[in-house]
C-alpha cells in the first residue's frame, strides 16, 4: 500500500512538472515567433525615438540606423527562441519590452 501511494505521488508530481514546463515552452515559442513578425517594426521605433532626441536630423540619420540595429537583434532573439523552446526555459533574452508591442518601461 506504501508502494502504490509513493508511486501515485511521484506520478503527480512528475504530470504537474510536465504540464507546468509545457506553458512555459508554449511562452517560448510564442515571443520567438513574435519578436520574429514584429521586428521590422524597430525601424519605425527607431525613426520615432530619433525625431524625439533629436527632432527632424535624428528622425532622418540615427534614428534608421538605431532601429536596423535593434531590428536585427530582434530577430535572431527571436529565431534562437524559436528554434531551442523544447528546451528549458531561462527567461527572455529581450527584456524591455519583452514584445515590441508590449508597453515600454
Amino acid at each position: 500500500m506504501k508502494k502504490l501511494i509513493i508511486l501515485l505521488l511521484i506520478g503527480v508530481m512528475l504530470f504537474s512538472a510536465t504540464a507546468a514546463y509545457a506553458d512555459l515552452a508554449a511562452k517560448k515559442l510564442y515571443r520567438g515567433v513574435t519578436n520574429i513578425v514584429t521586428s521590422p517594426l524597430e525601424i519605425l521605433n527607431g525613426i520615432q525615438d530619433g525625431y524625439e532626441k533629436d527632432g527632424i536630423l535624428g528622425a532622418i540619420t540615427w534614428g534608421p540606423l538605431g532601429g536596423i540595429f535593434k531590428f536585427g537583434g530582434r530577430v535572431l532573439c527571436g529565431v534562437f527562441e524559436t528554434v531551442t523552446f523544447p528546451f528549458p526555459e531561462y527567461g527572455p533574452i529581450i527584456k524591455n519590452p519583452e514584445f515590441l508591442l508590449g508597453n515600454k518601461k
